[in-house]
């Protein structure tokens, strides 16, 4: 009985497609007081073409084209004061974003659209010199990267699979310090 050795390969081909717009203006009202207020845009697209190799024959079953969109708008505004020995600052931020991924075999067509706030709260006080007293609140996002969410991400070998979920969700946390 005679086993044969089988040799796997894969190889992925990305194409990345960034754009980036952002503008930001800070005046000050008075000494005291400044306002802030700024908009960005992030246009993001992404060409995964995965094959995968045995024995140098293309395994057509795990062969796959992804094709992922990414479009973020957001607009924010902040107001800041400091009195005596007390600042604040408050501000908020809106995001729209729309993702899309597609993939040759129609297997995943994913799309997500969502607006979303993110308030900011900083107070502090200046107890000495030297010293201040801080409380602070934001709400943040971490949105997937591309390994993440691509499906077709990965095989070392039969026991080392990689791959993604182009379903996952972003994940938000609400800072306090």
């Amino acid at each position: 009985n005679i086993s044969t050795l089988t040799n796997r390969n894969s190889r992925n081909i990305e194409k990345l497609k960034n754009i980036l717009i952002q503008y930001d203006l800070k005046t000050r009202l008075t000494k005291k007081y400044f306002f802030e207020v700024g908009i960005k845009g992030e246009i993001r697209e992404i060409d995964s073409d995965y094959k995968v190799f045995e024995n140098s024959i293309v395994v057509d079953s795990l062969n796959n084209v992804l094709n992922y969109k990414e479009r973020i708008y957001g607009a924010y505004a902040q107001y800041g004061n400091s009195e005596n020995k007390f600042q604040y600052l408050i501000g908020l931020r809106v995001e729209y974003a729309n993702t899309e991924s597609v993939d040759r075999e129609t297997q995943f067509n994913n799309s997500k659209k969502y607006i979303d706030l993110f308030p900011t709260l900083h107070l502090t006080y200046q107890l000495t010199e030297t010293t201040n007293l801080q409380l602070s609140y934001s709400r943040r996002i971490q949105r997937p990267n591309f390994p993440q969410i691509n499906p077709f991400n990965g095989i070392s070998d039969r026991r080392n699979i990689r791959i993604g979920n182009p379903d996952l969700n972003p994940m938000y946390t609400n800072s306090f310090e």
